[in-house]
């Protein structure tokens, strides 16, 4: 009885309570791709629940869709399972890549504090330059 007493002792003074629940890691995103702001058609889009290990390795996800004629996208959600509750806030961290006519670009990688939002629309220019915006960076505004 006293192992077990200390045992949750323990993880409560550490900051974690055995508490299984899901996390969402990635938000549902939506979204439309223009180029000179005419829809795009058929961009692949990959979704990458971290940073993906380089800009050549953006389109290496499962998680891919492509845009339809008027350039939308839907993808996401994603959720962890976590058996511990943790105290203070998660990183944050996920990545969308376009491709399009062969040619890469970062669409939005994400970075803050805190869980992953419900759901977010971004819109898309890839005749502009990736730029840092807030929490994150890319051709995308959110």
């Amino acid at each position: 009885m006293t192992r077990y007493l200390l045992v949750g002792l323990a993880c409560l003074l550490g900051g974690c309570l055995p508490i299984p629940h899901f996390d969402r890691v990635v938000p549902a995103i939506t979204g439309v791709v223009t180029r000179h702001g005419v829809p795009v058609e058929g961009a692949s889009i990959y979704l990458h629940r971290r940073f993906p290990p380089s800009a050549e390795n953006c389109s290496a996800s499962p998680d891919r869709v492509q845009t339809d004629a008027t350039g939308h996208f839907a993808v996401g959600p994603d959720s962890d399972f976590r058996f511990f509750v943790t105290m203070g806030d998660p990183i944050t961290t996920w990545t969308l890549c376009i491709e399009h006519l062969g040619t890469l670009y970062i669409g939005w990688q994400n970075f803050e504090m805190g869980y992953a939002e419900a759901k977010i629309t971004l819109t898309c220019e890839l005749s502009t330059t990736v730029q840092e915006r807030g929490n994150g960076r890319g051709v995308c505004r959110r």
